[in-house]
C-alpha cells in the first residue's frame, strides 16, 4: 500500500516553525489544482474529481495525449483517490476557500467556474513537493517489525486475551532475514521477450527425461500436438506462429482440453532453467490445484525453487480438506498423512503458543506472528511486536523460501488478500503487488473465471442480520462490547472511536426496526422490492405514490398514464428535500431551515422514542405536509394507518441505516487498531483491501450501498416471515485490476518495467457475454492437432425428454423447492429403470459411446444435494448398484464421503479428487453439480483420454435471478466495453452518446462529463436491478448475452468429455431446453389439439445459443457485421458446439411457441 503521508516533510517544517497551517486542506486541493492547471487551466476547479476515479476522461478529451500527462494523473490519483467522488472534492474545495487567502496558492471563484494562481510565497517548499508528486509514486507504507524482548506478553486467540512469558533464550534467537528486493529490476524489466515453441518443446523433452517412475512422461508429445496461432499483421486472421511474444498483456485462448495447463507448467520450468532465471507466478483455481502443481514442479526444479502462496485466514480448512482427500484415496489412518508434503505448505503450528500449554492450539488467523503486545506496557499501549522465533517458525517456511524461489503458485484470492510479512519487506504490501514487482511473467489460468471473481471481490456482500447468531452485525456488536469493556472504555477518548460507537448504535437500532417491519408486513415487503433496495430507490417510489393523480390505491391495476407525476411544484420541492435529507438523515449539519429538518427530527424520534402512537401521528402529519409542499394549501388530515405512513417510516429508517452504515465503513480503518477490528471480518472494508482503491476504477455509477431481503421459506413459520437481510457495496470494477497487471509493478520515474502477463482460457473470448468475455483483444490461439480437432467436431448433441404420468414434459429448471424433489425422483426413475427394450435409457446412452474405455456417464444437476439424491436413487436400482458415485465437496464429513456403494448409499468422490473416478473399475456413472465440475478437473482413462463419454444435463443452467452479482457483472461489462469504444450488449437506442469519447467531447468540462457518465451508468444500473431475469422475458440483446453466458458454462462442462481430442455425446434432458420439442415427444401428443408451433430463440436456450453463434458462421444480410478476426475466433473455439447444435435442431421435428395464432402462457 502506498503512503498517504506524501507531504510529511511539510508537516515537520510547519511544526518546527510554530505556525498553524491546515496542510490536510491545503495540500490535497492544491495538488489537484496543480494537475488540472498543467492539463487545462481553463477547466473549472470542479473538474479534478473525474481525474481521480480511474476513467480516461483526460485522454478522451485530448488533455492527456502523451504518456507524461497520463503518468501525472496516475501519480496524483495514488495520493488523492479519497477525493474521487464529486461530493468529496466539492467539500474539499469549500474547506479550501475558508483558509486565509494569503496562504492559498490558488484563488477559486465564488461560482466555482474558474481558478487562478495567486503567486503566494508562504511555505514555498510545498511547491517542490507538488512537483515531485506529479512525477513519482508515493512510497510504500512502512511496516518494520521488531522482535519481542524477553518478558511478559499477550496476544488474542478467539477474541480472548492469552498471556505468555518469553524466556531469554527464545528472545535471543531472533535475527534478521534477507527480505524481498523491491529495488532491483526484474530480468526482463518489461522488455519484450520471445519464447519459441521449439524452446518449449526442448524443455518438455527434458521434463520427460527427468520424470521419475510412475510420473507423467508425455510433456513433449503434448506441446508437439498443440499448434500456436498468432494474429496476423493486419489483425484480421490468425496464422501459424512459432513463438509466443510477451510484451505486456497477452490474451491467449484455446479450445477446452487443448493443453493450456500443460503449457503453463512447461513455461514455469522453462523460465526457471534459463541461464539468467526468470521469476514466474502461476495463478490457478484453488488450493488443491496449488498443492498438486507445486508437488509436480518440485520434482523438476527442487523444493526451494517452487513455492505455493497460501493465505493464513483459511489454513485450518485447507488442512482439513487435504486430510479428507487423502482419506478418500484410501489413507484412512490420519497418523500416516504427515508424509504428504502438502501439510508442510499448509503449516499451522505456532511455537510461541506452546509456552502457554493450551488445551487447543491457537487459530492460524490469531497466531501472534506480528501481534504480540507487551504485558508490562502502559494501559492502552497498542504497539505490536514480532515473534522472536519467526525466522525459524515452520508455518512461515514458504514465506521465507519465497524470497529466492523462481516459481510462485497462487490463487487470485491469495494474491489479492494476503499481506507480505513485514519481516521480509519492511513495507506494507499485498502479495499481488509483490508479484507484479518481482515477477517477469504472470500466467493467469482460466482468466475469465478470475475476472468474474475479481468483480465480486470489489462488490462484497454480507449478511447484516438473520435468524442465525453469527451474522455480520451481531458479531461486530459483540466484538465491540467486549473490546470496550476489556479496556475500561479508554478507547472512547478518541473522537473517531466515539463516532464509530454512535454510528454502530444507529445501525443496530435501525436494522432491528427495519427487520421487524419486513418480518411482519407482507405488503410492505412487496412494496419495498426485497430483491434490491436502498434509500434513493425507495424515496423515488414514495414520491411517485405521494403525487400520483387520481384516487387509485397503490395496489390497484392501472395504466402507466395514471402513475405520472401530479402537480409539478410539490413533487419538485419534495425531491429537493429528500435529496438533502438523504445526505444528512440525522441532521448532523443542520438545521437547514427547510422541511428537511422535519424529516430529521422524525427520524430521530423513530430511533429513540418508545411512544409509537405519537410517532405515527407525527409521520401522518409529515405525509400531509409533503403533499402540499411548495404550495399555499393547508395540509390535509392523513390517517395514521394510511399505507403511506408505514412506507415513510421505512424510508426514514432505511436512510438512517444507509448513511450510518456508510459512515461505519469509512471510519473502520481509522479505528481498526484501537478496537482491534483486524480480528473481525469486515466484509465491506477488508474485501477488497484498501490497497487497491487507487488502482481500480470506482464503480461507474458511483460506489453504491444496497440491501436485499431473502425470505426464509421454511415450513412451520407462523408469526410473520423471517429472513435474511443482506447488504452489499460496489467499490470498484474488479476486472480492470486484471487488465492493468502489467502496469502495477511499473515505475517509469525509476526506469522500472512491469511484468508480462499471459491470460489463458478456453472461453475468455465469448461474444456479448457479460460474465466471461475479456475485452483485451486475443493475440494467440492454442489449437489441437488436425486429427484431434476432427474428432472433437464429431461431438453429438441430442435431446431426450421424459414425461410424467399425465404426459407432461418433466423440467427441473425454475421449479419451486417444494415440488423439485418429486420431479427429480420421477425423472431419475424414468432414466434409470429399464424401458420397453429391456434396458434403461441411461444404459442406452452409455452404450452409444463407441469407445469401450469411455463408456461412463456424467449426470449434471443443480447442486450437491441433488447429486447425492440422484446417485442414491440410482444406486438402489437393479443394474446400477455399486456403479454410481456422487461428487461431494472437499469439506464433506468423512463418514459421508467414504460411502462406497455397498449399502443403499451411492459411493462418493471428493471434488478435489474427481480425477480418481476413472480409476474405479466399477464406477460407470458420476453425478455432479454442473458448476462444481465446470472447470479444472480432468477425469482421464489409461489412454489419457476423457474417461466420461456421455453427459446428461438433467437441469438447464440458469443463475439465481435474485443474485445481485448478475447486475454487478453486467454493469462492469458495460463499463469495460463502453469506455474502450466497443459495442455493448445493451440496446443501442438507450446509449446516447454511443461511446465514452463522444460523451466526454459533448460536454464543456470534465466535471460535466463525469456527472453525465455517472448518470448514464446509474440509469443502466437501475434497469439491471429491476429487470426480470427470466430467459423468456429478456430483451433480444439481453437474451443474446444470456445465451453466450450459458454457452460458456455448457462448453466448459463438455470440455471434461473432450480431453485428449475425443468426441463427446451430450444429452439434454430438462424439458426447458426445448419446450415445444419436449411437448411434441409426449406420449399424449396425438390426443392434444394440434398446435403448429416451433421452438425459437425466445423459448429455447439451445436455439438461443445457436442464434448467438450463427452470425459468425452463417451471417444473414440483416445481421450486424462481424469482424473477420472475431469470426475466425468463433470458428476456432466454438465450431464443434455450433455444428452439433445445428445437426440436432435441424433434425428435430416439432412445434413452435411463436407460430401465427398461438397463445403464450
Amino acid at each position: 500500500m502506498r503512503s498517504k503521508k506524501w507531504y510529511a516533510e511539510l508537516t515537520e517544517e510547519v511544526s518546527r516553525s510554530g505556525e498553524t497551517l491546515p496542510l490536510d486542506v491545503l495540500c490535497p486541493v492544491e495538488l489537484g489544482l496543480t494537475l488540472l492547471s498543467r492539463l487545462d487551466d481553463t477547466q473549472p476547479p470542479t473538474s479534478v474529481w473525474p481525474l481521480l476515479g480511474g476513467y480516461p476522461f483526460a485522454e478522451a478529451s485530448g488533455l492527456a495525449s502523451d504518456p507524461v500527462r497520463n503518468r501525472m494523473i496516475t501519480c496524483v490519483r495514488h495520493r488523492l483517490w479519497p477525493l474521487r467522488r464529486p461530493e468529496a472534492w466539492l467539500e474539499a474545495l469549500r474547506d479550501y476557500r475558508d483558509v486565509r487567502g494569503d496562504l492559498c496558492a490558488f484563488r477559486i471563484a465564488e461560482d466555482l467556474k474558474s481558478f487562478v494562481w495567486t503567486g503566494t510565497t508562504s511555505l514555498e517548499k510545498r511547491f517542490a513537493v507538488y512537483e515531485r508528486a506529479l512525477v513519482t509514486l508515493p512510497d510504500f507504507v512502512d511496516a518494520e517489525v521488531t522482535p519481542a524482548a524477553a518478558g511478559p506478553h499477550f496476544y488474542f486467540d478467539r477474541d480472548q486475551r492469552v498471556e505468555v512469558e518469553i524466556p531469554d533464550d527464545i528472545a535471543d534467537r531472533a535475527r534478521d532475514l534477507p527480505g524481498h528486493d523491491l529495488v532491483t529490476r526484474t530480468v526482463t524489466n518489461g522488455a519484450p521477450r520471445d519464447i519459441t515453441w521449439a524452446a518449449l518443446g526442448e524443455t518438455a523433452a527434458w521434463m520427460d527425461a527427468s520424470a521419475v517412475a510412475g510420473e507423467r512422461t508425455n510433456w513433449q508429445a503434448s506441446i508437439a500436438s498443440t499448434r500456436l496461432l498468432v494474429r496476423d499483421v493486419h489483425g484480421h486472421d490468425f496464422v501459424d506462429g512459432d513463438r509466443l511474444r510477451l510484451d505486456g498483456l497477452l490474451h491467449a485462448v484455446g479450445v477446452v482440453g487443448v493443453g493450456k495447463s500443460t503449457l503453463m507448467k512447461v513455461l514455469a520450468v522453462w523460465a526457471a532453467r534459463q541461464d539468467e532465471p526468470l521469476r514466474i507466478t502461476l495463478v490457478v483455481g484453488d488450493v488443491a490445484e496449488q498443492l498438486a502443481i507445486a508437488r509436480e514442479l518440485r520434482h523438476f526444479l527442487g523444493d526451494r525453487m517452487v513455492v505455493p502462496i497460501i493465505g493464513s485466514a483459511n489454513r485450518e480448512q485447507h488442512v482439513e480438506g487435504l486430510h479428507r482427500r487423502l482419506a478418500a484415496n484410501g489413507h484412512v489412518r490420519l497418523a500416516g498423512h504427515h508424509e504428504d508434503e502438502g501439510f508442510a505448505d499448509l503449516g499451522t503450528p505456532c511455537p510461541i503458543d506452546a509456552l502457554r500449554a493450551p488445551a487447543t492450539p491457537v487459530r492460524a488467523v490469531d497466531a501472534p506472528c506480528s501481534n504480540l503486545y507487551s504485558g508490562g506496557g502502559r494501559a492502552g499501549d497498542r504497539k505490536r511486536w514480532s515473534c522472536p522465533l519467526w525466522h525459524e517458525c515452520p508455518r512461515h517456511e514458504n514465506a521465507r523460501a519465497q524470497v529466492d524461489a523462481r516459481v510462485w503458485i497462487a490463487t487470485m484470492a491469495s494474491l489479492v488478500a494476503s499481506p507480505v510479512p513485514g519481516q521480509l519487506g519492511g513495507v506494507r504490501l499485498r502479495q499481488l503487488e509483490l508479484a507484479c514487482l518481482r515477477s517477469d511473467l504472470i500466467v493467469v489460468d482460466e482468466a475469465d473465471r478470475v475476472m468474474m471473481n475479481l468483480d465480486m471481490v470489489f462488490a462484497p456482500t454480507a449478511t447484516l442480520v438473520s435468524r442465525e447468531p453469527h451474522s455480520w452485525l451481531d458479531s461486530l456488536s459483540t466484538h465491540n462490547i467486549r473490546e470496550l469493556s476489556r479496556a475500561g472504555r479508554l478507547q472512547l477518548s478518541d473522537r473517531n472511536v466515539r463516532n464509530w460507537e454512535v454510528a454502530l448504535s444507529v445501525v443496530t437500532g435501525a436494522t432491528n426496526q427495519l427487520y421487524s417491519m419486513l418480518i411482519a408486513d407482507e405488503k410492505l415487503r412487496d412494496w419495498v422490492g426485497i430483491e434490491y433496495f436502498n434509500s434513493w430507490t425507495l424515496q423515488g417510489k414514495l414520491l411517485t405514490e405521494l403525487y400520483r393523480t387520481g384516487a387509485a390505491e397503490p395496489d390497484d391495476e392501472q395504466d402507466e398514464e395514471a402513475l405520472v407525476d401530479g402537480p409539478g411544484v410539490p413533487r419538485t420541492a419534495a425531491e429537493a428535500v429528500f435529496d438533502q435529507f438523504r445526505d444528512d438523515p440525522l441532521g448532523d449539519n443542520g438545521p437547514y431551515g427547510t422541511p428537511t429538518d422535519r424529516l430529521t427530527r422524525t427520524t430521530q424520534d423513530l430511533l429513540q422514542t418508545l411512544n409509537r402512537k405519537a410517532v405515527a401521528r407525527r409521520l401522518a402529519a409529515v405525509v400531509g405536509e409533503l403533499r402540499v409542499l411548495g404550495t399555499p394549501d393547508e395540509p390535509g388530515r392523513v390517517a395514521e394507518d394510511d399505507p403511506l405512513v408505514r412506507k415513510l417510516e421505512f424510508v426514514l429508517l432505511l436512510s438512517a441505516l444507509h448513511h450510518r452504515l456508510d459512515r461505519l465503513t469509512r471510519l473502520w480503518p481509522l479505528v481498526e487498531d484501537a478496537m482491534r477490528l483486524e480480528s473481525t471480518e469486515n466484509e465491506l472494508m477488508r474485501r477488497p483491501p484498501m490497497d487497491y482503491l487507487p488502482l481500480v476504477p470506482e464503480s461507474p455509477m458511483g460506489n453504491v450501498l444496497g440491501f436485499q431481503y431473502v425470505v426464509d421459506e421454511r415450513e412451520g413459520e407462523r408469526d410473520g416471515v423471517t429472513g435474511t437481510l443482506r447488504f452489499f457495496r460496489c467499490t470498484g470494477v474488479g476486472r480492470e485490476l486484471l487488465l492493468s497487471l502489467p502496469s502495477l509493478g511499473a515505475d517509469p520515474s525509476t526506469g522500472r518495467g512491469g511484468p508480462h502477463v499471459l491470460l489463458l482460457s478456453g472461453t475468455s473470448w465469448a461474444g456479448t457475454s457479460t460474465r466471461a468475455h475479456v475485452v483485451t483483444p486475443v493475440g494467440a490461439v492454442l489449437r489441437p492437432s488436425d486429427e484431434a480437432e476432427q474428432r472433437v467436431r464429431e461431438t453429438v448433441f441430442t435431446m431426450r425428454f421424459f414425461h410424467d404420468e399425465s404426459g407432461n414434459p418433466i423440467s427441473l429448471s425454475g421449479q419451486s423447492s417444494r415440488i423439485r424433489p418429486t420431479l427429480l425422483r420421477t425423472l431419475v426413475d424414468r432414466l434409470g429403470k429399464p424401458g420397453p427394450s429391456g434396458i434403461s435409457p441411461l444404459e442406452e446412452e452409455i452404450r452409444a459411446v463407441g469407445d469401450p474405455n469411455r463408456q461412463r456417464a456424467l449426470l449434471l444437476v443443480g447442486n450437491y444435494q441433488d447429486a447425492r439424491d440422484v446417485a442414491n436413487q440410482l444406486n438402489k436400482m437393479p443394474g446400477w448398484r455399486g456403479h454410481v458415485k456422487a461428487l461431494v465437496r472437499d469439506s464433506e464429513d468423512l463418514d459421508a464421503a467414504l460411502a462406497d456403494g455397498t449399502d443403499n448409499l451411492a459411493g462418493t468422490v471428493r471434488r478435489g479428487n474427481a480425477g480418481l473416478f476413472a480409476t474405479d473399475a466399477m464406477a460407470r456413472v458420476l453425478v455432479a453439480p454442473m458448476l462444481a465440475i465446470e472447470r479444472g478437473y480432468n477425469i482421464l482413462n489409461r489412454d489419457n483420454d476423457a474417461a466420461l463419454g456421455v453427459a446428461l444435463l438433467l437441469t438447464r443452467p440458469h443463475p439465481v435471478p435474485t443474485d445481485i452479482g448478475l447486475s454487478v457483472l453486467a454493469i462492469n461489462d458495460w463499463e469495460s466495453r463502453y469506455t474502450r469504444g466497443l459495442p455493448t450488449s445493451e440496446d443501442t437506442e438507450d446509449t446516447v452518446p454511443a461511446s465514452f469519447a463522444d460523451l466526454v467531447t459533448a460536454h464543456g468540462s470534465l466535471d460535466a462529463a463525469g456527472r453525465a457518465f455517472r448518470a448514464l451508468a446509474r440509469s443502466k444500473w437501475g434497469r439491471l436491478l429491476i429487470r426480470k431475469y427470466a430467459y423468456s422475458v429478456l430483451s433480444d440483446d439481453e437474451r443474446r448475452s444470456f445465451a453466450w453466458d450459458q454457452l460458456v458454462v455448457l462448453w466448459q462442462v463438455i470440455g471434461r468429455l473432450v480431453r485428449g481430442g475425443v468426441a463427446a455425446r451430450v444429452v439434454f434432458v430438462d424439458a426447458k431446453f426445448a419446450p415445444a420439442a419436449a411437448e411434441a415427444q409426449s406420449p399424449n401428443a396425438s390426443q392434444r389439439p394440434r398446435r403448429r408451433k416451433r421452438d425459437s430463440a425466445r423459448s429455447s436456450l439451445l436455439h438461443g445459443i445457436r442464434d448467438a453463434l450463427r452470425p459468425y458462421f452463417a451471417p444473414r444480410p440483416d445481421d450486424e457485421p462481424v469482424a473477420p478476426a472475431d469470426a475466425r475466433l468463433a470458428e476456432l473455439l466454438y465450431e464443434p458446439v455450433y455444428r452439433a447444435l445445428c445437426r440436432m435442431l435441424d433434425e428435430a421435428e416439432p412445434i413452435a411457441l411463436d407460430a401465427p395464432g398461438s397463445r403464450r402462457t
